[in-house]
């Protein structure tokens, strides 16, 4: 999802989460690419790994 997209479903600022997807993506729980003008955010394996409660 773009940053726009998950701050309206979240119910956050886009920069506030941009702040935290930041952190998210420097920590390799999510992987960030352009299309276009947006920003696309989505779960890398270990993100998929920690919210499954796989990661110990």
């Amino acid at each position: 999802m773009s940053t726009t997209q998950l701050a309206c479903q979240l119910n956050l600022a886009a920069p506030t989460l941009s702040v935290h997807l930041k952190a998210l993506h420097g920590a390799g729980i999510v992987s960030a690419g352009r299309d276009g003008r947006s920003v696309l955010y989505q779960r890398t394996p270990l993100g998929d790994s920690l919210l499954n409660g796989a990661v110990g």
